[in-house]
């Protein structure tokens, strides 16, 4: 059986390499789970505003239905 070199026993350098990755992967989760939560909110929300749809309860917009008729 062949002995292992003491210097590889005490070798950490893929510990970081690992915990990189778990860290990734926990931030990669808080945005999926962020964007499950607010994504339809979110979606509606701008549905709204670009088509100024009245029974979103935006109405016209902010300025009013005689916007832009002088």
């Amino acid at each position: 059986m062949p002995t292992i070199p003491k210097s590889l026993l005490r070798d950490t350098r893929g510990v970081s390499t690992v915990e990189y990755a778990m860290i990734l992967v926990a931030i990669l989760l808080v945005i999926s789970g962020g964007y499950r939560l607010l994504g339809k909110e979110l979606e509606a929300k701008v549905t709204c505003a670009s088509a100024l749809d009245s029974a979103c309860g935006g109405g016209a917009g902010a300025a009013g239905p005689s916007a832009g008729t002088g």
